[in-house]
């Protein structure tokens, strides 16, 4: 159905909204809790904003014997109360952070701030991209397992690379890993989606953030502005230095969606596929779709939706 409002384009689905708190929160997560084990660190510390990611992270130290401190913004807090439960019953510390806007960002500063008082045995879990090395290389790493495996799957399928591969851009690296296999495919494009309220690739100029230098929603003094994002995983000023670069030299191509786009793109998956998508994969759907219409019919797209 999706295909018939792309005007007949072959649009196909990479779906990692469907193995348990999605498969695309794992990959990473698995990588760096292994990195902290060889460290003989002893605590996990980690932000986050869809809790999702933080039942994943609880879950996993839970299995490894290791204390595990998940800080969350008390605004994305709200909304997520049952997660949040579910962390604190696999003996995982939640820390709820009630500063400036209450969200990924200040819960990541705080997070940063803790894991450097306890550095000796704590380990900091980034779920995101935007850091300095190794964390940028360690996450598109991981999270390529899904990339490589949609490369795969079209291929038996179809018999063909695709045309468009497209991706909400958020903060847990998904999309530098789902665009990282087709990087040296010349033929195939790659349209990354941002948040309008966050959207540092379409909106942001060049600046350090998280000990990374990449591209910052800034002022022209270098102060971070505020984010806003109907998505707590989108919500945050700054991206992965290897998207800024991928962007910069012309092989990333970068649009934005504001939020209406998003309202409306869920309700088009849900009518068309009978998908209840991420809100991050819901910014996707709409650009999604109006590049379809300036592509041929015989050209092949692949489209990420994360979640859930």
């Amino acid at each position: 159905m999706l295909t018939r409002w792309a005007g007949g384009r072959d649009i196909w689905l990479k779906r990692e909204d469907l193995n348990g708190c999605a498969s695309s929160n794992r990959h990473h997560i698995v990588g760096l809790i292994l990195l902290a084990r060889r460290m003989n660190k002893s605590e996990i510390i980690t932000a986050c904003g869809s809790t999702n990611h933080g039942i994943e992270c609880a879950t996993l130290c839970a299995t490894l014997g290791m204390a595990c401190s998940i800080y969350v913004g008390a605004r994305d807090a709200l909304n997520q109360v049952e997660n949040i439960q579910k962390i604190m019953t696999m003996g995982s510390t939640v820390i709820r952070v009630n500063n400036g806007g209450m969200s990924l960002r200040e819960a990541t500063g705080e997070a940063l701030r803790a894991s450097t008082d306890r550095f000796r045995t704590s380990f900091y879990r980034s779920i995101s991209a935007t850091r300095p090395d190794p964390y940028p290389s360690i996450v598109r790493t991981f999270q390529s397992i899904i990339g490589r495996q949609a490369m795969r799957q079209l291929n038996e399928t179809c018999g063909r690379l695709p045309s468009l591969v497209t991706a909400p851009i958020s903060d847990n690296g998904t999309a530098a890993g789902f665009f990282y296999p087709f990087l040296e495919c010349q033929s195939v494009r790659l349209l990354g989606v941002e948040a309008f309220g966050s959207a540092a690739l379409c909106r942001g100029s060049q600046g350090v953030y998280g000990g990374a230098f990449t591209y910052v929603m800034q002022d022209d003094d270098g102060q971070i502005l505020p984010t806003e994002s109907l998505s707590a995983d989108m919500n945050l000023p700054a991206v992965g230095p290897e998207l800024a670069y991928w962007a910069q030299i012309g092989r990333l191509e970068c649009v934005s969606a504001s939020n209406e786009e998003a309202t409306e793109g869920l309700r088009i998956m849900q009518d068309t596929e009978a998908i209840v998508s991420s809100l991050e994969s819901a910014y996707a759907i709409q650009k999604v779709l109006s590049a379809a219409q300036r592509l041929d019919r015989c050209e092949v797209i692949l489209l990420l939706i994360s979640g859930p």
